[in-house]
């Protein structure tokens, strides 16, 4: 507890000094030194040898590049330097081969993109928000991220410490739970809503801006589920079918179906869609709606296929599909809503 209130309090007062510099090569540099915090934290959550540390070393100079790409005079390196990013990995996984993970690797690299292009967003909002002809408006929607991110965080440790019992993910972070995670994407929506009822903009036309990039990470990490070979699929003697030979979670051998590559796909799709959805001038909360009805809908068939059993269950249905139909429920009245404010011109 006291670990994280200081750390909120650190977390607010490095805020208040980078929103100052908004404008300026200090909010890059801020936003790079968070990112590679980031990066050092998955790398020690994989649990790499200590022989493995010029994989995150490499990311370094990296990082920096990336995040001060804004400049023209780095721009031009982003391109051959990602050459030699991924020509140093191919190396080093030849070099350690037969000692190396190939799993954390690919885990790490995975990762390590979702990473630097979540915190790259905030460079390419600054680029196309610049304070000069859109004010604080950018600072706003940031801040609004940032709640988003600090209240979910909050809420999830609370819950998780309150009603936590069933692992989310044991072997990258094992005090993680399914019920804090749930805690804490409530959480993290009640202190978006607070945020813009305050400044009195509407929550669901930033939320729209957000829903697509949440089915995008999900599409990732459904990539991440495959390489640790969780969340798979049943026993299927088909062609598609894939086989695991070295897994902690998948049982080794026998051909599944590969329900994390199907649900990966799904999500990419689903980003596909409503972008195209948003690219339209809809109501707020459309797009919102759209997504909560895509995702529950697609979930509640793809668990039909799930081989894992230890993911609870409610009467016939899985703990999961069963959460689904209430969050499509809540879709088709966010949806209905919306398009009878959107005839009153009235913003949610």
């Amino acid at each position: 507890m006291k670990t994280r209130i200081i750390t909120a309090v650190v977390g607010l007062i490095v805020l208040a000094g980078v929103l100052f510099t908004f404008d300026t090569l200090v909010f890059n540099l801020v936003i790079a030194a968070i990112t590679l915090i980031a990066l050092h934290e998955i790398y020690s959550a994989l649990g790499f040898e200590k022989q493995d540390w010029p994989l995150l070393a490499v990311l370094v100079p990296y990082t920096l590049l990336i995040m001060l790409s804004s400049y023209s005079v780095f721009r031009a390196m982003v391109m051959p330097a990602s050459f030699l990013v991924v020509l140093f990995y191919a190396i080093y996984l030849v070099v350690r081969n037969g000692v190396i993970s190939y799993q954390k690797a690919s885990g790490l690299a995975m990762f390590s993109g979702i990473v630097i292009f979540c915190f790259y967003s905030f460079i390419r909002l600054k680029e196309m928000l610049p304070v000069e002809e859109y004010g604080y408006d950018a600072i706003f929607f940031i801040l609004l991220i940032l709640c988003f991110a600090w209240g979910g965080d909050t809420a999830a440790y609370f819950a998780g410490r309150a009603f936590g019992k069933h692992k989310l993910a044991p072997y990258v972070s094992p005090k993680k739970t399914i019920e804090g995670s749930l805690g804490g994407l409530i959480g993290g929506i009640l202190a978006g809503f607070v945020y813009c009822k305050v400044k009195k903009i509407s929550f669901f036309a930033y939320l729209d801006l957000i829903v697509p990039s949440i089915a995008l990470a999900q599409g990732f990490g459904r990539l991440g589920c495959f390489l640790a070979g969780c969340c798979y699929g049943m026993e299927a003697h088909t062609a598609f079918a894939i086989t695991f030979t070295n897994s902690a979670f998948a049982p080794n051998g026998v051909p599944l179906v590969p329900t994390q590559l199907i649900s990966s796909a799904f999500n990419f799709a689903n980003f596909a869609v409503l972008c195209l959805i948003a690219s339209r001038k809809v109501s707020p909360g459309k797009v919102s709606a759209c997504y909560l009805i895509f995702y529950s809908v697609g979930r509640f068939i793809i668990e039909f296929f799930r081989g894992d059993l230890i993911r609870g269950s409610v009467g016939p249905l899985s703990t999961s599909q069963f959460i689904s139909i209430f969050v499509a429920i809540f879709g088709v009245a966010l949806l209905f809503i919306s398009h009878k404010l959107e005839k009153r011109n009235i913003n949610i």
